[in-house]
């Protein structure tokens, strides 16, 4: 496992070409609105997330996911969830 550091247009590009899902057990699933709130108010005053796992995928998605709400499922290969 590699630590990598993203700027937020690498995020958002990634999100936009539909390169990163969020599996089933994160987010929306586990986290209620205040949870998700707080941590888009942290990315955006561009203060430190802490730890944030993004896993990288093969050739066979592991979890159940879904596309983030603004992604297109343009039926590209996702690379992370």
């Amino acid at each position: 496992m590699e630590a990598r550091n993203r700027r937020l247009v690498e995020w958002y590009g990634k999100v936009q070409r539909g390169e990163i899902k969020l599996p089933r057990f994160q987010r929306f699933e586990a986290w209620d609105w205040r949870r998700i709130v707080s941590m888009m108010n942290t990315i955006i005053s561009n203060l430190p997330l802490g730890i944030t796992l993004v896993l990288e995928v093969g050739e066979d998605e592991q979890f159940v996911s879904r596309y983030l709400s603004s992604a297109p499922d343009n039926g590209g290969r996702v690379l992370e969830h």
